[in-house]
């Protein structure tokens, strides 16, 4: 098994719906969309994610996400699908689905709803060794507090890092006092991951090497630029365009907001499954203006 670290832009790709009320999954457009994300230049892709409304997709659904994707791609960049249900075995049924598919690797979101408490420290190690060894596949770990409750702790991280094929860390704590704990713990065992679009070059400057931000999607040109002049150690052109994205940081977080802009910018990617809400009214005229600001529209 090849155990590659995570590296670059990866786009948490959103899940494009047709118009009819049954909200069916839009082949074409989803092939559209990863059509033009190779074309700017992004180093991987991450389908059936929260931008990609994952807990709104039947396990049909999600299988033929990952296809398409893969389809798409054609072994051109990695591709690196969510497997996160909050159930051990179910999570890892996703993972293998992944895996007979062709995926390099998979996302695992922490196990959500129930406490950490009620969880543990064993338990969590138990259900991400069990993904990573039993899907065959490397694993990058996915702390979202917001929505789980509680970090993955550093020292549960390095552990896993070690004895399974745990990969990569998706930071989504909000926190730069976590994410610096996770590169001091575990070194270059683990890539940390930036989540948090407005802690992008914050996150590039103590270490990591990856980012995955929903609005990745819209602008992928803009963030694989910036990216990559920090690594070639032009941090004065990484930061101008880290400044100009901001705008497009603080409305292009939830699917309805990234599926309006990219609408704005001609893909017909429709709107969010219910009961997720389209972008609203101004919204809309926000995200217009900060398009024609980057030149997007």
């Amino acid at each position: 098994m090849k155990k590659s670290k995570p590296y670059g832009i990866i786009v948490p790709t959103i899940t494009p719906f047709k118009s009819n009320e049954e909200q069916d999954l839009d082949e074409e457009a989803l092939r559209e969309l990863v059509r033009y994300l190779l074309k700017s230049g992004v180093h991987g892709i991450f389908p059936c994610g929260g931008t990609g409304e994952f807990p709104l997709l039947s396990e049909e659904e999600h299988k033929k996400v990952i296809e398409i994707v893969i389809d798409e791609v054609k072994g051109k960049i990695p591709v690196i699908p969510g497997a996160g249900n909050a159930g051990t075995r179910n999570a890892l049924r996703l993972a293998k689905l992944a895996r007979d598919a062709g995926a390099d690797a998979v996302v695992v979101l922490t196990p959500w709803f129930y406490s950490y408490n009620l969880i543990g420290y064993e338990g969590l190690y138990e259900h991400y060794k069990t993904i990573a060894r039993g899907a065959n596949l490397p694993v990058i770990l996915y702390d979202e507090p917001p929505v789980c409750g509680y970090d993955i702790d550093p020292g549960l991280l390095a552990r896993l890092a070690d004895e399974a094929n745990v990969v990569g860390i998706k930071e989504a704590s909000h926190s730069l006092a976590h994410a610096s704990q996770v590169i001091k713990t575990c070194g270059d065992k683990v890539t940390l991951i930036s989540a948090d679009g407005a802690q992008l070059l914050p996150h590039l400057i103590i270490g990591a090497r990856a980012n995955i931000t929903a609005a990745n999607n819209v602008a992928p040109k803009l963030f694989v630029e910036l990216f990559e002049s920090f690594m070639k150690g032009n941090i004065q052109r990484a930061r101008e365009i880290y400044q100009d994205l901001i705008p497009l940081f603080s409305l292009c977080g939830p699917p309805a907001n990234v599926k309006e802009a990219l609408n704005m910018m001609g893909m017909s990617v429709g709107i969010p499954r219910k009961p997720l809400k389209p972008a609203t009214k101004e919204t809309k005229t926000k995200l217009k203006q900060v398009l024609k600001d980057l030149k997007l529209i």
